[in-house]
């Protein structure tokens, strides 16, 4: 017997769209300042794509956590670690 994938809710929808907005300005916020500013903000393509695939990692962490975790505490504590290992990623890099 096969097992059968969840059938996507429309609140799973309506978190992909949300997540996939959040993350479009995240990434303009650092172009846009780079407009203003040469010195303190200096991204190049790499930082970029690194950043993007950062958040990416992240929306699939959250939707896993929301699709997989039987119960509302368990699936907080996932997001909740799936946020904490995206900053500490972050300024991992940032230091670096």
């Amino acid at each position: 017997m096969q097992g059968k994938a969840a059938p996507e809710t429309n609140a799973l929808r309506k978190f992909r769209r949300r997540f996939a907005l959040i993350a479009v300005i995240l990434l303009i916020i650092p172009l846009v300042a780079m407009q203003f500013s040469s010195v303190e903000v200096d991204w190049r393509a790499g930082d970029f794509i690194v950043f993007a695939a950062l958040l990416a990692g992240l929306g699939v962490a959250i939707e896993l956590a929301i699709r997989l975790a039987p119960t509302r505490t368990l699936r907080a504590a996932a997001i909740g670690l799936s946020l904490a290992g995206f900053a500490f990623v972050w300024a991992m890099l940032a230091v670096g």
